[in-house]
Formats: structure tokens, sequence, C-alpha cells
């Protein structure tokens, strides 16, 4: 068996040096193509930071970057509600939707556990009927709010010009 391969590699020499030349050409026309691409990708996005005002970014510090989303995280954990402080933003959660005149009933609000270490998700699902403008102010409203509400799920049924949408919304809020 040995014998046999070795004599179809001595019977097809020149092809086999064809497809070892060519395989080695491949190899070092993707190196140098990836290499020019990746500096011309580095230009064409800080020509993008200049033109957007963004401030340039250090090149390949990892661990810079590291400690400072580390930090950032850390300073949104900080600035989050505790867990003993539910009722006051439920009770401005409530207040929001007092204001534009839309009484919400009575609300249940499903606690969970987030991946993250010490955080916790509580959420609400509600239904609201009123005038699109109403509506379309209530979401700035929550929005504005000094409290992190964020709108997990939302759709709009009916027709803005029209008298009454029904707007069907899921606010959730987390705390520390």
């Amino acid at each position: 068996m040995y014998r046999q391969l070795l004599s179809i590699f001595h019977f097809n020499k020149i092809f086999w040096w064809i497809i070892c030349i060519l395989l080695v050409s491949n190899i070092v026309f993707f190196a140098a193509i990836r290499e020019r691409q990746k500096n011309r990708i580095n230009e064409l996005q800080e020509i993008y930071n200049a033109k957007r005002g963004v401030p340039a970014q250090k090149k390949n510090d990892g661990q810079a970057s590291f400690l400072q989303a580390k930090d950032d995280i850390r300073s949104f954990k900080e600035k989050l509600s505790a867990k003993k402080d539910f009722t006051e933003t439920a009770a401005e959660l409530f207040t929001i939707f007092k204001k534009h005149q839309i009484d919400i009933g009575q609300t249940v609000y499903k606690p969970e556990s987030v991946d993250y270490n010490g955080l916790y998700k509580y959420s609400t699902s509600l239904t609201i009927k009123g005038s699109y403008q109403s509506v379309k102010a209530l979401l700035a409203d929550i929005q504005e709010s000094r409290t992190l509400f964020c709108i997990e799920a939302l759709s709009i049924a009916g027709n803005p010009e029209g008298s009454a949408v029904e707007m069907k919304i899921k606010i959730a809020t987390y705390f520390r």
C-alpha cells in the first residue's frame, strides 16, 4: 500500500508541487489581504469618529476597557434604588399614570432575580386606553422619570387620528 502511494506521488509529482504552491500562495495572499483590510477598517473607523465628534479610543487596551466597564457597572448598580424602596418606585409610576388621568387599577408586580449578582427586577403588564396624544405624553413622562423604568414590550392598536388607542405595555424596574 505504501509503495502504491509513493508511486502515485512520483507519477504525479508536478501536480502535487502545483497544489503545494497554490496552498502556500493562498495562505500568504489571505494574510496580506486580511492585514490590509484591518488597516482600512481602522482608518474608516477613525474617519467616522472624526465626523461624528466621537473621541478617539485607545488601541487594544483590553485591561483598561475591562476595568472601565467594571467601574461603569458598579456605578450603575449604585444608582439603582434599594429593594426596600420598591413602594416609592411603584408610587412614582402610579403618579405618572394619575397625572395623565389613567386609572390602572390594581397592578401586580412580578419579582425576578437577575443573573447579575444582587440585582432584582420587578415587572408589570398593563393595558391602557386613551387618546394617542395622552398615550404619547405618558410614554414621554415614563422615559423622563428619574427612576429607571424599562419598557420591555409595547404595542399600540387603533388609529392615531381616531378618538382612542389601546396600548399594551410591559414595564420593568431594577433594584439592588
